[in-house]
């Protein structure tokens, strides 16, 4: 009996192996697939075994709650890989089978699916890894395979990639031309889907034709993020000799362009910059990433310079800054509204493997915003809300980095779809290769995993850790839809599914396929109007003077207590680190602390409203400050303004999730000219201890402690931290910075609030993120700088006869509330001139001749457009009231508008990303008016609604259909 079913199996699968119909369809597949097959068997049976005999971890129970599509888990009921690849074959062909490309063929499949079930039944309980078994799970593999590649979704034969052979231990020396090893290629694989596709090597015999390197070959270099032009004619790439020792000419990395045959090459870059990750902008120019803007990275023992992004003309001329952050930044591409999305590295006064996630921008540059990751909890460890108490003992916060990836990389928007997109989770200390997830911004954010989906159980690198598991190794994902996405995985490029189908694509290079990019045309996003003034732009006839204009300060997702009132805004500048090595040298009390100065002060109106002069081209973050002069709130992020442009925001860290409430009337101070930076006690020149206060000290806290051997010198802790690690004093103990740094508690331990006079955020992993005091993401009112330091309660006028002027006083809280620095600059010569009361200014990103970067050459903007309301949704200012209802409303797939009078309504229908898609008016007749939105061309998703009648707007976030 055992022998009939044994012959009985051996007949089906040999039926099987008759060759199916269709130009993508094989029985021969290579000895590389068939590898592949094996090793996906080795991996599923130790899985298996791990889930039946230890059941459930607490790491299965994340992916269970956060996974895209329960079919790409392990179940219960898999006995054998053979369950795992057939149910999730089943669940790929069920959700194929209704499309026009694989209706016909769908009966076919299905037939032979419930052959394999059969035989798989036949096989019963037997011991799995048997000859057998192993070739039934072949046949459901190639079954698997056939059914992926007649997806209509592959409606093209051949795919553009790069190869590397480049290893790195993080994602910052990853694109470091130096360190690339070379032996690399730009490629495309002709009939990728197809029994035998072939590798054509794009630049084969093809040399460059212009430049300092005009006549020679790139072959054998190494090759990076490769972008193909929306007409699909034209890829430019970066590439690099590889194998170098330095940042020079001949080992950076450098862009060029060439035809899809490896025709007409052209050096676009050139120069001692590292320049890659290159993308085609709908409006022609191509933005990318490189070193130009000049710093280096606070948390290395090397010299790692930071990259952020540029854009220039496709012939390599106009080279201008899209961003002036200070750190990092990774892969910009752009989404389906026209947007720019990247990743950024974002740890302004706030501990470095905190964020490397989502942001997005105009494709000039303009209006940077975190739309997600950015913020984990705890957002602060000084409020109650996230601990049983604020003592140092006890202390139960939970460290929300870990509730999420690390990082986010290779972020791309699906097609199709408003608001979701393709990245991959990847470690802070490690390359930019990880796990596949999805991430949608139309879900509001909880600072953990609500945006975020993962396409496999594969778990997030160094966020959570599974023992010897090797890490995750999927990269540069091209999504297809929701559903299907091309990508690389360790070796390999791949079909991914969400149902956890993983389709090798047959390709044997010895080296790292990445960047699969589909060679054909595809549709090009809106080209979005410019807005700045840069480059060949600078002098154009409309360029006016930077403006800011915030609607109301108070709207906030962290409101100021209850009758707390802001009376200015306090505008601040950071300077990127010009010295590489972490904390070398060391800056303040905070570890990897930036240097920075205030560029002064703007006045609060009393409806909250801001309107002010801008610094351009500086890293700049902003504070509210009370009648005192005192900071209140305060960024831990930075923004920054281009040339010309009117930034504008809703509020202080307003929700990007609900529509902002009515402005009700034009802001007071959009009805004037925008306020000038008001200089403030000791601002506009770097901040330091020596110039901005130790005078101070030295004349008003001196001599009493001098002749009274009281105060912060008379204790025998003091000090004894910073000598054991060889920091010196400076000058007289008592006015001395460190003097102000107290570590009152053992070595090894963390300190509390009460360690310090001074009030400090850290920038560094050697403290805790949820350290007490000093740890969290976000910034709560009134728990912070000045109001949270013992220093200022000594010199406030109520210790002993200790009065300071209004100016002193003034000097002190700002240098407070700016992170008590001890250097303004980071070179350890101007470091030694400053200690003498020298004025010295930062290397990088400083104008002494106009340190407020204000564009004092260009006219003030004619008056602001009323129009046009600090938002990205267009909202003006209200009209005037009346008794008019206005409802939004989606009622069977069309956009619903229901008033009681028949006037008519004007409507705009923006993305979240705030494009502008529709504009147009309606008569409502019998006090209703219906939008089918689909025949407008706007695909399904989620949209924010103004509409506005003579007397009445309303505006109101849809989900359409």
């Amino acid at each position: 009996m055992r022998l009939a079913v044994v012959i009985s199996l051996y007949l089906t699968i040999i039926a099987a192996s008759l060759p199916f119909a269709g130009s993508r369809t094989s029985t021969n597949y290579s000895k590389s697939v068939r590898a592949r097959w094996d090793t996906e068997y080795a991996e599923l049976s130790g899985r298996l075994e791990s889930l039946h005999k230890l059941g459930k971890s607490p790491h299965r129970w994340k992916v269970e709650r956060d996974i895209l599509d329960p079919h790409a888990l392990l179940h219960e009921t898999d006995r054998t890989p053979v369950d795992v690849v057939l149910r999730r074959t089943d669940a790929l062909l069920r959700h194929l089978q209704s499309t026009d490309g694989l209706r016909k063929r769908a009966d076919t499949f299905r037939s032979r699916l419930a052959e394999l079930r059969a035989a798989r039944d036949r096989l019963g309980l037997a011991k799995t890894g048997t000859a057998v078994e192993r070739n039934l799970f072949a046949e459901a593999c190639a079954l698997r395979r056939r059914i992926a590649v007649s997806n209509p979704l592959l409606d093209f034969d051949d795919l553009l990639f790069v190869s590397t052979a480049t290893e790195c231990g993080h994602m910052c020396p990853q694109y470091y031309g130096y360190k690339s090893t070379g032996g690399g290629g730009l490629y495309i694989l002709r009939n990728a889907f197809a029994d035998n596709p072939r590798v054509d090597n794009v630049l084969e015999g093809a040399t460059v034709q212009n430049g300092r390197l005009a006549g020679q070959s790139l072959n054998g270099g190494a090759f990076l993020s490769p972008d193909l032009s929306y007409d699909g004619e034209t890829i430019v790439f970066a590439w690099a000799r590889g194998g170098g020792s330095g940042w020079n000419e001949n080992d950076c990395y450098h862009l060029f362009k060439c035809g899809i045959d490896g025709s007409n090459l052209m050096m676009l870059t050139d120069g001692p910059y590292d320049d890659f990750d290159p993308c085609f902008l709908p409006n022609g120019r191509i933005v990318f990433n490189t070193t130009r803007r000049g710093g280096f990275g606070r948390c290395h023992s090397e010299p790692y310079p930071t990259y952020s992004l540029y854009s220039m003309k496709d012939d390599g001329s106009d080279i201008i800054c899209l961003s002036f952050h200070e750190t990092n930044e990774w892969h910009p591409s752009v989404d389906n509204d026209g947007m720019i999305v990247y990743s950024r590295w974002d740890y302004v006064d706030r501990e470095d493997c905190i964020a490397h996630h989502m942001w997005t921008c105009y494709p000039d540059g303009r209006d940077p915003r975190a739309p997600h990751g950015n913020y984990p909890h705890p957002w602060t460890t000084t409020d109650t809300v996230f601990a049983a108490n604020n003592d140092i003992d006890g202390e139960i916060w939970i460290d929300g980095r870990q509730e999420r990836p690390f990082a986010e990389f290779n972020i791309r928007a699906i097609p199709g779809t408003s608001g979701k997109y393709t990245a991959t989770a990847g470690p802070h200390h490690g390359q930019a290769y990880g796990a596949p997830i999805l991430i949608d911004v139309t879900i509001k954010d909880d600072d953990r995993m609500s945006q975020v989906k993962r396409m496999t159980g594969a778990w997030f690198p160094e966020a959570e850790w599974l023992g010897g598991d090797r890490w995750p190794g999927w990269a540069t994902l091209w999504p297809l839809s929701e559903e299907f996405y091309l990508c690389n995985h360790y070796d390999d490029l791949e079909l991914l599914d969400k149902f956890g189908n993983e389709v090798r694509i047959d390709i044997s290079l010895g080296t790292r396929p990445l960047d699969p990019i589909p060679l054909r045309a595809r549709q090009k996003p809106p080209a979005i109007p410019t807005r700045t003034f840069q480059g060949d732009r600078a002098d154009h006839a409309d360029h006016k003077r930077a403006t800011i204009a915030v609607q109301n300060v108070y709207v906030s997702d962290m409101p100021l207590p209850e009758g707390a009132r802001a009376k200015w805004m306090r505008i601040l500048q950071f300077f990127a680190k010009s010295t590489f090595g972490k904390d070398s040298p060391r800056t303040g009390a905070g570890h990897e602390s930036l240097c920075r100065m205030s560029m002064g002060v703007v006045p609060v109106e009393e409806d909250g409203s801001v309107y002010c002069e801008a610094p351009v081209g500086k890293p700049i973050y902003f504070q509210l400050l009370d009648e005192n002069g005192i900071a209140i709130h305060s960024m831990r992020s930075i923004t920054y303004v281009h040339p010309g442009e009117q930034l504008t925001c809703v509020g202080c860290h307003e929700s990007k999730w609900e529509a902002p409430p009515p402005m009700g009337s034009n802001p007071l101070a959009f009805r004037r000219a925008p306020s000038p930076l008001e200089k403030e006690p000791g601002s506009q020149e770097p901040l330091s201890f020596y110039r901005t206060v130790q005078p101070i000290f030295e004349a008003k806290c001196d001599p009493c402690h001098s002749s009274t051997g009281g105060g912060p010198n008379n204790g025998h802790e003091i000090h004894y931290w910073y000598a054991l690690n060889g920091y010196e004093e400076w000058g007289n103990v008592t006015s001395s910075y460190w003097a102000g740094k107290e570590i009152a508690c053992p070595i090894g331990t963390m300190p509390d609030k009460r360690s310090s006079y001074l009030f400090f955020y850290h920038g560094s992993q050697r403290f805790n993120f949820v350290i007490p005091w000093y740890g969290g993401s976000r910034t709560v009112p009134y728990k912070f700088g000045t109001y949270c330091s013992p220093l200022y309660q000594n010199v406030d006028g109520s210790h002993h006869d200790c009065t300071l002027t209004g100016e002193e006083l003034r000097k002190v809280t700002l240098w407070l509330d700016a992170n008590a620095n001890e250097h303004g600059v980071y070179n350890f010569d101007k470091q030694d001139q400053e200690k003498l009361g020298t004025l010295v200014w930062p290397d990088l990103d400083a104008t002494p001749g106009n340190p407020t970067g204000v564009e004092l050459d260009y006219p003030l903007p004619a008056g602001y457009d009323k129009t046009q309301n600090a938002s990205r949704y267009g909202l003006g200012p209200a009209p005037r009231t009346g008794t008019e209802g206005l409802v939004i409303g989606v009622v069977n797939g069309r956009l619903v508008l229901k008033s009681n009078s028949t006037r008519r309504v004007r409507v705009n229908v923006y993305s979240l990303a705030g494009k502008r898609l529709l504009d147009l008016e309606l008569l409502p007749r019998a006090g209703t008016a219906a939008l089918d939105m689909h025949s407008r061309g706007i695909a399904a998703g989620t949209y924010v609604v103004r509409a506005r009648s003579a007397t009445r707007q309303v505006v109101k976030r849809i989900v359409w259909p």
